[in-house]
């Protein structure tokens, strides 16, 4: 082994990167409960970011390990953005993925919508504003 490629928790990476240091002096890539951030700048058009974005967040039901998790914009054009973001979220048809009018199927996780629905609780609780959903479908 000339190379050890790691994905999971940081604690996994910790105990990964600590053998491989400990065992063999070799390279290790280690890609570690990110929040897979993006940034949208002041010269950025907001429709198009949001739809990039919306697009990156909710790619397989937002269940891809690189969908986006949180966005940071620019303030000049942070409203645009979140009017923008909000209508392509909208626009979302949920349902039976064999049904061609759904453009987003399910999650993989009977508990899944639970936890999200958790997630927005805590989130709203400490000053998020919700603009769109918010209930388990």
């Amino acid at each position: 082994v000339g190379h050890v490629v790691f994905t999971g928790s940081v604690a996994g990476g910790r105990a990964v990167y600590g053998e491989v240091a400990a065992r063999r002096f070799i390279g290790a890539t280690l890609e570690l409960g990110g929040k897979d951030a993006a940034y949208v700048a002041a010269d950025a058009d907001p429709a198009a970011a949001a739809a990039a974005l919306v697009d990156g967040a909710c790619y397989n039901a937002g269940q891809s390990c690189c969908a986006i998790e949180r966005a940071y914009v620019h303030a000049s054009i942070y409203d645009d953005f979140v009017a923008a973001a909000a209508e392509a979220v909208g626009a979302y048809t949920l349902g039976d993925p064999r049904d061609d009018s759904t453009t987003m199927g399910p999650m993989a996780l009977p508990g899944a919508p639970g936890f999200i629905d958790s997630q927005i609780a805590d989130a709203t609780a400490k000053g998020a504003r919700l603009v769109v959903g918010g209930g388990a479908t």
